[in-house]
């Protein structure tokens, strides 16, 4: 009888422990632990690595991660990377509230490819780990643009007419300030920022015409899109120019204008391979590994997300059996995938939201740096 009035007394204390929601316990901020989801048999965890370092490099790292490694978990020491101040602050608020998801406190861990996702493709997170103000004054006020500018009457990602202004290369202190013109009312239309930044990286960013900081450019002036399109397209280069321009009275020739972008690449990538540490950047191909992260996040394969949701691939397969299913045009070798955004309401835990799209202009663009 003892003994079953002993259980009766235990049984309000098991049944606390069972239904009670997980609660928070603390994490340091400084570190981060990521689990790498593979997509496909062949993936490497050494390249999603490789692109977790070039991710971390665009938004100001100056180290690279050199993760501690445990199966297909790894861990990431913030203060190893050696951001700037204003970086390291807002890197440690994301990873505060990233480590205070449910998926976080249930896992241990946060996707890495969604960890990507959030550096790069969040405007503002990309803004404020690279410590982009809000107005362009602000940028403006650091250098000193040469007198001369270009100008461009064919774009190549806008119908608008174009002026490119630069300062002149100072180590790895440069700017470049393009302003975006209508070509009939010669109205300014927007602006754009590339700045190099003391890790070699372009840093880039957009304007409106009242020189207001930007989440993406607008799709009716250009289609440059959101900072990770920059990235994508510059490959962490001065980019040359693409297509024929014409002269114009005040302005540097067309050659001029060429052999000037020519020479600031050049001088930009000797001084890239002066720096000791980060990334590599004469194996810039490698940035591919960064962008392959944050698509086979954002269009995730059935082997992908049965990893993700503990599944078998069947499970997954079955559960989504009415979800259109992708295939990637600039990466023909990844397996069909599902849309990101239309699969995670199947979610077995709640998620945080990433932005609607990378490159492109969202219609959700989330910031969890508070």
């Amino acid at each position: 009888m003892k003994y079953l009035s002993f259980l009766i007394f235990l049984l309000p204390f098991i049944s606390s422990c069972i239904n009670d929601p997980i609660e928070p316990y603390a994490h340091d901020p400084n570190e981060i632990t990521l689990k790498w989801n593979a997509s496909y048999d062949a993936e490497k965890m050494e390249n999603a690595i490789t692109g977790l370092n070039w991710a971390l490099s665009h938004v100001g790292a100056r180290q690279l991660a050199n993760p501690t490694i445990s199966n297909t978990y790894l861990t990431i020491n913030l203060q190893q990377l050696q951001f700037p101040d204003y970086g390291h602050t807002a890197m440690y608020s994301l990873h505060k509230n990233l480590q205070g998801s449910e998926e976080y406190l249930r896992n241990s861990s946060f996707d890495l490819g969604k960890y990507i996702t959030l550096l790069v493709g969040s405007s503002p997170h990309y803004y404020e780990i690279t410590g982009t103000p809000i107005h362009l004054k602000d940028i403006l006020s650091q250098y000193h643009l040469q007198p001369k500018k270009g100008f461009l009457n064919n774009s190549s990602i806008s119908p608008n007419h174009r002026t490119l202004s630069f300062s002149s290369p100072n180590g790895l202190h440069q700017l470049f300030l393009s302003t975006e013109i209508d070509s009939v009312s010669k109205q300014v239309l927007e602006f754009e920022t590339l700045e190099i930044s003391e890790n070699g990286q372009p840093i880039f960013a957009i304007f409106s015409a009242d020189s207001i900081r930007l989440d993406y450019a607008d799709p009716a002036i250009s289609t440059s899109g959101k900072p990770a399109k920059c990235m994508w397209c510059h490959e962490s280069k001065i980019n040359p120019l693409f297509s024929k321009q014409s002269n114009y009275p005040g302005y540097l020739t067309a050659k001029q204008l060429e052999d000037t972008l020519i020479f600031f690449r050049s001088h930009h990538e000797s001084k890239q391979t002066t720096l000791p540490n980060g990334v590599d950047f004469s194996q810039n191909e490698e940035h591919v590994q960064m962008e392959l992260q944050y698509i086979m996040y954002q269009q995730p394969s059935a082997q992908r997300l049965a990893s993700e949701w503990n599944m078998t691939i069947a499970e997954v397969e079955a559960l989504l059996i009415n979800q259109l299913k992708i295939n990637n045009t600039e990466f023909m070798f990844l397996p069909e995938g599902y849309v990101r955004i239309e699969v995670n309401k199947f979610a077995p835990i709640s998620e945080i939201r990433t932005s609607t799209f990378v490159r492109e202009p969202s219609s959700i663009e989330v910031n969890y740096i508070k």
